[in-house]
């Protein structure tokens, strides 16, 4: 398997490409109309899932705006805030919490699970340096005592 993942090779930009079809940012709008604009939580991701039903994958200010409009809502969503909500990358990098998608992040998990390998595979080994001397001793008594391992009398002894 490790063979496999060092060849690894990742298509970041089919990857992107597929990402913006969809309504990957659908949360970080959402999060950002609760945060910065003060829209309760549930009623910013009705608006989201309103755009997200009319297939605006890419809404502009103004689609926003009509979303939130439909919820009683009046919001004026900057063209800054929106481009930032909707750059996939800056999603991803956003994401600093336990568990998240950035890249520090990830890298910290990574380290985390390496180091607990290194740990389970250091015990594996003393676990198995504890097993061959106990068979060592068995196999030493088992010599001792005239009989095999399974226990059956070897010829000649009594």
């Amino acid at each position: 398997m490790a063979g496999m993942l060092a060849k690894l090779r990742f298509r970041t930009e089919l990857m992107e490409e597929k990402v913006a079809k969809g309504f990957a940012a659908a949360t970080q709008l959402a999060d950002i109309l609760v945060m910065k604009y003060g829209v309760p939580f549930r009623l910013a991701h009705r608006i989201v899932g309103r755009l997200a039903m009319e297939g605006k994958e890419q809404p502009s200010t103004s689609d926003v705006a009509s979303a939130a409009r439909e919820f009683g809502i009046s919001i004026t969503v900057t063209p800054d805030d929106l481009a930032e909500v909707l750059n996939v990358r800056r999603i991803v990098e956003s994401r600093r919490n336990i568990g998240g998608t950035s890249k520090v992040e990830v890298e910290r998990m990574i380290a985390v699970r390496k180091r607990k390998l290194k740990d389970k595979r250091a015990r594996i080994e003393r676990l198995r340096s504890r097993v061959a001397i106990g068979l060592k001793a068995l196999y030493d008594e088992a010599r001792r005592l005239g009989v095999d391992l399974y226990g059956r009398r070897k010829e000649g002894q009594d």
